[in-house]
């Protein structure tokens, strides 16, 4: 409907011009219809005034400025909860494990978890799987020995679900029988839910083998040395 005019206050007392505003104000106050909503004080206000509250309803809530609110989806919702759910792993083996055979890539296996949430040993046990989608860290170390003089070429690499990760190889020298090297280092990879990470090594000939060691008293009371060590953390 029409908004009200203000009151003819120049006109005389019954005049014509009163009586049309005064039949206007009747109207207004009697007639079923809509007040424009700018004529509508909305002084002292709130979501409580409103007959229909409905969610969904509500806009300009998307944040960013003073009071920071945000609407999320269940699924933005979930991708913030998984973030900050800990997701970590720490796993080793102690068993020695010899290479099969010369140049031939194998996977590197682990048979102990100390702690682990999220992330578990898989089956075959040189897979760690990670529950959540995520970016990951991995920090392994190894302990490489050879029964021979003569040097060897070791290679190092991550996989992911049996693919080889692209730039990721490190080769490595040991070069005598006298020699325990221990490389270690890391990777941050994106992970898919269920995805698995496997850590792959090959040498140059099969003297070369990482070892294990049984805890020890003599000259000086020390805990094993597992022949695979590795860690695992997700970074966001």
């Amino acid at each position: 409907m029409a908004a009200l005019p203000p009151p003819p206050i120049r006109a005389q007392a019954g005049d014509y011009a009163w009586l049309d505003w005064y039949n206007n104000l009747q109207k207004a106050l009697t007639v079923t219809g809509a007040i424009q909503w700018t004529q509508v004080d909305k002084t002292g206000s709130s979501l409580a005034d409103l007959q229909n509250k409905a969610h969904d309803l509500t806009t300009g809530l998307q944040g960013g400025t003073t009071g920071e609110h945000y609407h999320l989806t269940a699924a933005e919702h979930t991708a913030i909860a998984t973030v900050f759910t800990p997701a970590y792993g720490s796993f080793s083996d102690s068993t020695n494990q010899a290479v099969g055979a010369a140049n031939t890539p194998q996977t590197i296996t682990f048979n102990t978890t100390r702690a682990a949430s999220g992330v578990s040993v898989g089956s075959p046990t040189s897979r760690l799987v990670c529950a959540a989608a995520g970016k990951y860290n991995f920090n392994f170390s190894l302990q490489i020995e050879s029964s021979t003089a003569s040097s060897r070429l070791v290679t190092i690499w991550p996989r992911v679900n049996g693919t080889d990760i692209a730039n990721s190889a490190t080769t490595i020298t040991i070069k005598s029988s006298t020699d325990v090297i221990v490389p270690s280092w890391d990777f941050t990879l994106s992970m898919n839910a269920n995805d698995y990470f496997e850590l792959v090594w090959a040498a140059d000939g099969t003297s070369v083998s990482l070892s294990a060691h049984a805890s020890q008293t003599s000259p000086f009371t020390r805990p094993a040395v597992p022949s695979a060590k590795i860690s695992v953390t997700r970074v966001g």
